[in-house]
């Protein structure tokens, strides 16, 4: 709304130009753009990155049944998610942990890199070697891959979160995927 006004002060400064008040047209033209873009980044990040949960964690915890966990994701964990889901159509198998591990280490994270450099992990040591393993068929995986959202939904409640992190993403993969326990 602020910007909108001042983008209407701004169209309307050659009037302020007649009158000698023209210096500051260019200040006007400028503090509008900056209202205008600044409230463009408050509705992607409020808005789109974060749309009010139908729910609470902790009734989905509850009945984890007749929920969707991937409704609590955040957008950064939507993007792992989604990555993983797109390269496994790719290999042609079903998504599994692994998948999500990958797509999550594969990524340039400040908040993996810092995780993996404190246990002395080399990230892309431990990408080529999730790589490996991605086409090996896993025992159980739907058994897995749920017992892995309902960790990631327990990790975000536990921290006081109401969206899954790729922070919580990280931590339910640490406790149940084979593969990183192995590496851990």
């Amino acid at each position: 709304f602020i910007g909108l006004f001042v983008l209407f002060v701004w169209f309307f400064s050659p009037a302020l130009v007649v009158l000698g008040l023209g210096q500051g047209s260019w200040l006007l033209f400028f503090l509008s753009l900056a209202a205008i873009f600044w409230q463009l980044n408050l509705f992607f990040e409020l808005k789109l990155k974060k749309p009010k949960l139908k729910v609470s964690l902790q009734e989905a915890l509850a009945n984890p049944d007749n929920f969707n966990p991937t409704d609590f994701l955040g957008f950064e964990a939507v993007q792992v998610v989604k990555k993983a889901i797109n390269f496994s159509q790719k290999k042609k198998i079903s998504l599994n942990t692994t998948f999500i591990l990958y797509s999550l280490i594969s990524r340039r994270s400040p908040l993996i890199s810092f995780v993996l450099s404190r246990l002395l992990i080399n990230q892309e040591e431990m990408r080529q070697a999730v790589e490996k393993d991605l086409d090996l068929p896993q025992s159980d995986e739907a058994a897995m891959l749920a017992n892995f959202w309902i960790e990631s939904l327990k990790s975000a409640q536990k921290r006081g979160d109401d969206r899954v992190s790729r922070g919580h993403l990280l931590t339910a993969l640490a406790k149940s995927d084979p593969l990183l326990k192995k590496i851990l």
